[in-house]
């Protein structure tokens, strides 16, 4: 079956892709996006829904938070490097050192883990809530 790309969706896209370093809610998508070319918040939910099936999309929760946060995760890049999650701000970062990534994902292997890097996030503080 053929996918249908909408201007919302390509919108929608877009803005992740150019923000692939942050996490927004939905209130915060909608703000966005009504600054350029509004689209409806219903919109932008199904959206997000198909976006997180399809694995462009990370949803997180903050601690001590009812709400979501989803950020883009659709690079091909993406798809297999570790991600570190602060757990103040909630932003997901690529674990930068390969050689700490390999180490990681080899010591999970030899513990019989087998790791799906897309979905693997460690939890820490990034340099700028820890300060």
């Amino acid at each position: 079956m053929k996918k249908y790309a909408t201007a919302q969706r390509k919108q929608l896209l877009a803005f992740f892709e150019l923000h692939c370093h942050e996490q927004f809610s939905i209130d915060e998508i909608v703000a966005a996006l009504s600054a350029e070319d509004p689209v409806e918040r219903s919109v932008i939910y199904r959206n997000v829904d198909k976006m997180l099936q399809e694995g462009l999309l990370h949803k997180s929760a903050r601690e001590n938070s009812r709400k979501f946060y989803y950020q883009y995760v659709g690079g091909s890049q993406c798809r297999s490097r570790l991600h570190l999650q602060c757990s103040e701000c909630g932003r997901i970062f690529h674990m930068e050192n390969q050689a700490d990534e390999e180490q990681v994902k080899s010591t999970l292997m030899n513990n019989g883990l087998r790791l799906d890097e897309q979905k693997t996030i460690l939890l820490g503080t990034c340099k700028r809530c820890g300060k």
